[in-house]
């Protein structure tokens, strides 16, 4: 099979996933998701996402070390190293992701569950996909999150990273398994703020019973100040 067909194929079997577990999770959670699709990352995308994590950091450092907003000086500056730097910087940083990467896209239309496929070699489209449920349920999670928040056009912090995180996982790891099919497998590595972030959301439904799941998108600052406490 050619690269395209590979990438269609792997694009198909995200789409099967979709429209199986997006019906479960629209019922659970009482929302309406739209029109979800499977696609890959095009290459305008692609600099976009990476412009979008560079403009992020610059904003979370710039609030660390001085307690404020950027200045319209540094956005300027910031403007013109996105310009003339930033995109190769970005390109290196970025091209080789991790098998797979999916990125959910709630603000488009329809919304997507992009693959990115920049480095992937043929070999990468051979590997067993035992994971993918889950990996599609977490990212449909992300969009059940910004239906339930209404947030997604906020600038938001590392603490409500680990929360949404958190949620995507516990939903894709926890509340959905038994929705898997028996060869299914569920991934567990994941980064610290990410398994923290699923054991706040366990640490409340285990005190709240299961119906708080529901609630946390729009209640998560209340609930990490009392978890802080």
């Amino acid at each position: 099979m050619t690269r395209d067909e590979l990438q269609r194929e792997f694009i198909g079997k995200i789409q099967r996933c979709i429209d199986r577990y997006q019906p479960i999770l629209e019922e659970q959670f009482r929302v309406d998701l739209g029109r979800v699709v499977a696609k890959p990352l095009i290459v305008g995308e692609f600099i976009d996402h990476c412009f979008a994590k560079g403009r992020e950091q610059l904003r979370r450092e710039t609030l660390a070390k001085h307690g404020r907003e950027p200045t319209s000086l540094r956005w300027a500056m910031y403007r013109l190293e996105e310009l003339v730097t930033r995109p190769l910087g970005s390109m290196l940083t970025y091209a080789r992701f991790w098998f797979p990467e999916f990125i959910m896209k709630s603000v488009s239309n329809p919304s997507a569950v992009i693959v990115s496929f920049l480095g992937w070699s043929k070999s990468d489209f051979m590997k067993p996909t035992v994971c993918l449920d889950q990996w599609t349920v977490h990212e449909l999670a992300h969009n059940v999150w910004c239906c339930l928040a209404n947030d997604e056009f906020e600038d938001h912090d590392r603490r409500w990273r680990i929360w949404n995180e958190g949620f995507a996982h516990y939903v894709a790891d926890v509340s959905m398994r038994h929705h898997y099919p028996s060869n299914v497998e569920v991934d567990t590595d994941w980064s610290g703020d990410r398994e923290d972030g699923k054991c706040l959301l366990a640490a409340h439904i285990q005190d709240q019973g299961k119906k708080a799941l529901i609630s946390i998108p729009g209640s998560w600052r209340t609930l990490d100040t009392a978890a802080s406490e």
